[in-house]
């Protein structure tokens, strides 16, 4: 049995939702059991707890403790099955030192004995979907995520923080907005089955 650990990140509007529909989809479709694990900071959000009202710090650092208890009930979860699991995180840890100081984020880490090199180790690839800020501009849009209020000139910057954010992972595939959306996703899901084939 083996389990498969993967990020899909990305930018502000990069397709990242509908890329983890798609990706679970097609896995499944091919017998392996998928576990997909919801982006935090859109469930904190929604549900009424908000960077603007507790403090960018504090926020992240509530992300940073639930990823960590979301990811171990994955991985408890996928341990119990018996055949191939895929964890596909909807963003990963090193996705919060984007958004407050890099020394701050690095310090609430070291509370989970933690640091960059063990949360790299946790995941077999990082997949980073270029935000449609980049490249795809006409596509770009606030409408579809109530949490989403990044401009594009913003949504371009933290796209760039968070490839830098990974850029030491060893297998970090970088999805480019050069084709169109379904392409996009093709690249995507080509990406996936050739790291799974190692």
């Amino acid at each position: 049995m083996k389990i498969w650990k993967f990020v899909i990140t990305g930018g502000p509007c990069a397709g990242k939702t509908e890329a983890i529909k798609i990706v679970k989809q097609d896995l499944s479709n091919k017998g392996l059991k998928v576990i997909a694990v919801p982006e935090t900071a859109t469930e904190l959000i929604t549900s009424g707890i908000t960077p603007w009202e507790i403090g960018k710090n504090e926020f992240q650092y509530l992300i940073l403790d639930r990823v960590m208890n979301k990811e171990e009930t994955a991985l408890k979860a996928a341990a119990k099955l018996k055949q191939d699991v895929v964890i596909i995180y909807d963003r990963g840890i090193l996705d919060g030192k984007v958004y407050i100081e890099e020394e701050d984020f690095m310090n609430e880490l070291k509370k989970y004995n933690e640091n960059e090199k063990t949360v790299l180790d946790r995941y077999n690839a990082v997949f980073h979907l270029v935000t449609a800020a980049n490249g795809a501009e006409d596509f770009y849009t606030l409408a579809n995520n109530e949490a989403r209020t990044e401009t594009i000139e913003v949504a371009r910057i933290l796209d760039e923080k968070l490839i830098e954010a990974w850029r030491k992972h060893k297998t970090l595939k970088i999805i480019d907005n050069s084709t169109n959306f379904e392409q996009k996703m093709s690249r995507l899901l080509k990406e996936i089955e050739n790291v799974m084939k190692k």
